[in-house]
């Protein structure tokens, strides 16, 4: 009867298991979206550390978007730089936890928008007056683009 016990308990374990990772799985959606001046140009070059999403010229009010699911252990995280003919730089675009499904990011003259779905939050970070000054989960930090890699690398 002891080993009958051990069993339902250990496949009881097993299903919680799976209910919990497949919550933190739902499909997460990213979109950036180009909102300067008109006729300025956004070069926008996206990473993960497993995924590298290419570089893409977006004209005004054009976007990006792109999709995936939160790993298992919580550390899902992309990052993009951003480069225009007067401004750039580097940001997280995605940490888990950081929005519900949805992230929408617009590049605005006045610097990098976040507005948010389920709650609905909208906040703005400046664009930095330092060429080595990125935006890290909402705090600035100086020193530099991370590994030192550029738009070029």
């Amino acid at each position: 009867m002891g080993s009958f016990i051990q069993l339902v308990v250990l496949i009881l374990c097993f299903v919680y298991v799976l209910m919990v990772s497949k919550a933190s799985r739902d499909v997460m959606h990213v979109r950036v979206t180009n909102q300067l001046e008109k006729g300025l140009n956004l070069s926008l070059h996206c990473k993960s550390k497993d995924d590298d999403l290419g570089i893409h010229v977006l004209q005004n009010q054009e976007f990006y978007e792109w999709s995936f699911r939160n790993n298992i252990w919580g550390t899902t995280r992309f990052y993009c730089y951003l480069q225009s003919l007067r401004r750039s730089n580097s940001f997280d675009v995605y940490r888990q936890g950081m929005c519900s499904a949805h992230c929408n990011w617009f590049v605005r003259p006045e610097g990098t928008c976040l507005e948010t779905q389920k709650p609905y939050r909208s906040f703005c970070y400046p664009w930095p007056s330092n060429e080595a000054t990125r935006v890290v989960g909402g705090e600035v930090e100086e020193g530099g683009v991370e590994d030192g890699r550029t738009m070029d690398n």
